[in-house]
């Protein structure tokens, strides 16, 4: 209700359930062509607080289903309506700004750690760039793995390696999100196994 408030709309009338806790759950035709995700008002990625949204790989508890004795009950027994536009646009990801890592910053940077590190560095880089697809995440990772080593030995910089293996990833063809998920993990791994090692 605030949020509908707070952009001057009325409540939707849609098909509508009752929680066993006295939420609501408010049922909408997904539009075409697009697709949503699910998001977590308590965690800041959703509308407001206490409103979560189901979609592409959600779930929700179906009327007539009993939590914890309580039953949950339809309220308004009527076809889900579209999701209004101006839900759509709120739950519509924004598209994140293209990442430009510059390469040859990068190399010279790393070019002054050393010409061990300056190699290791360029090969591994070399491999992700020609490994092809369906196995390009798993050579991120391995790469990062090893330059890991020397971010855990201090002969390389975290931030250098990560600015070269994301540089390396991006032109392979992997998106930013996946690449640092990728690269932290790999890194990680690496760092850990010198850790382990000493």
């Amino acid at each position: 209700a605030a949020l509908c408030e707070q952009h001057d709309q009325p409540w939707p009338q849609t098909y509508e359930v009752r929680t066993g806790r006295g939420g609501a759950h408010l049922y909408f035709a997904a539009p075409a062509g697009v697709v949503l995700r699910n998001t977590c008002g308590e965690k800041g990625n959703g509308l407001g607080w206490k409103v979560d949204t189901r979609a592409h790989g959600g779930y929700v508890v179906a009327p007539g289903s009993v939590v914890n004795h309580r039953r949950y009950t339809v309220v308004n027994d009527t076809d889900p309506v579209p999701l209004p536009a101006w839900l759509l646009g709120l739950l519509t990801p924004k598209a994140a700004p293209a990442v430009v890592v510059d390469a040859g910053a990068v190399r010279a940077r790393i070019g002054r750690l050393g010409p061990y590190v300056d190699t290791a560095v360029a090969r591994e880089t070399a491999k992700i760039k020609a490994t092809r697809e369906g196995g390009r995440n798993d050579r991120l990772f391995a790469s990062a793995a090893a330059l890991g080593r020397l971010v855990g030995s201090g002969a390389l910089p975290e931030a250098d390696a990560t600015d070269a293996l994301l540089s390396a990833g991006l032109e392979a063809g992997l998106g930013e999100a996946e690449c640092r998920r990728t690269i932290a993990n790999g890194l990680a791994r690496g760092a850990g196994a010198v850790g382990r090692a000493a």
